[in-house]
Order: C-alpha cells, then structure tokens, then sequence
C-alpha cells in the first residue's frame, strides 16, 4: 500500500476548508443591486413603451386629419 504523501494531504484539506458554501445573507447581498437594477430598468421600459404608443396615436391621428383635409381641399 502506497503512503500518500502530507503535502497532498494538506492541500486537499486546505482547499476543502477554503471552498465554502454561500450563505443566504451572501446572495442577497450580491443579488440585491442587480435586482433593484433590473426593476428600474423593467419600470424605464414601460415609461418607454408607453409614450411609443401615445406617440403612435398621435401620428395615425396627425395623418388621418391629413388625409381628411387634402380629400377636402
């Protein structure tokens, strides 16, 4: 049977301890930022979507008057 050597040992031992787990805490305070992130970035789209539509109705309307005013003349 082959002895395998301490330095080995120890490494493998020190990496196990070293490597831990996340903790909940962790994560939400790692993931926090993004979300909040992401939440104002979810809020700007709709403001953007929003006024595309108005923007939208106000043109079809703009080019239906248009339309209306050259059959008149």
């Amino acid at each position: 049977m082959k002895r395998v050597p301490v330095i080995g040992v120890l490494a493998l031992a020190s990496l196990a301890l070293c490597a831990g787990c996340a903790t909940k805490k962790e994560v939400t305070r790692e993931t926090t930022p993004i979300t909040n992130k992401v939440n104002e970035l979810d809020d700007l789209t709709a403001q953007t979507t929003r006024n595309i539509r108005s923007l939208d109705t106000r043109t079809q309307q703009g080019i239906q008057d248009a339309k209306t005013n050259a059959g008149e003349a």
